[in-house]
């Protein structure tokens, strides 16, 4: 089962992600955090498979929460849940290490599938690692 931790400040699409997760036998939501000092407590004792993570919090920026989501748990994939879709705002997120994003208003759809896809990804990243590797270089 993946590990999943989500760190969001509204009350209201926690409890939405919180539904839509329990819908799916294999992913497992391990912690919920409204702000960044939560989310690094929880990083301290858990290595999430996957990081959902609002954009913005009114606490951090977003590209700081990516950088210090990935210092803590380097191998977690990270989606980033985002109200606007801008082409900037998207390619820095990728430059900063997001694996995938998710528009807010499509979570109910869109959520299950793509953390499917990245832990997908991810098994066969780690199964074929030196292939993987390779590739990229």
């Amino acid at each position: 089962m993946a590990k999943l931790l989500l760190i969001e400040h509204n009350k209201s699409l926690t409890a939405l992600i919180q539904h839509v997760l329990r819908a799916d036998q294999g992913l497992q939501l391990v912690g919920c955090a409204s702000n960044v000092h939560q989310a690094l407590q929880l990083l301290a004792t858990t290595t999430p498979d996957l990081i959902l993570i609002d954009a913005p919090l009114p606490d951090i920026g977003f590209a700081e929460v990516i950088l210090l989501a990935l210092e803590r748990a380097p191998t977690s994939k990270i989606i980033l849940l985002a109200d606007d879709w801008g082409t900037r705002y998207l390619r820095a997120a990728i430059r900063y290490g997001v694996s995938g994003c998710v528009r807010k208003d499509r979570l109910a759809t869109d959520l299950i599938p793509v953390a499917k896809r990245l832990l997908h990804i991810s098994l066969a990243e780690h199964q074929y690692a030196p292939f993987v590797r390779a590739k990229n270089n």
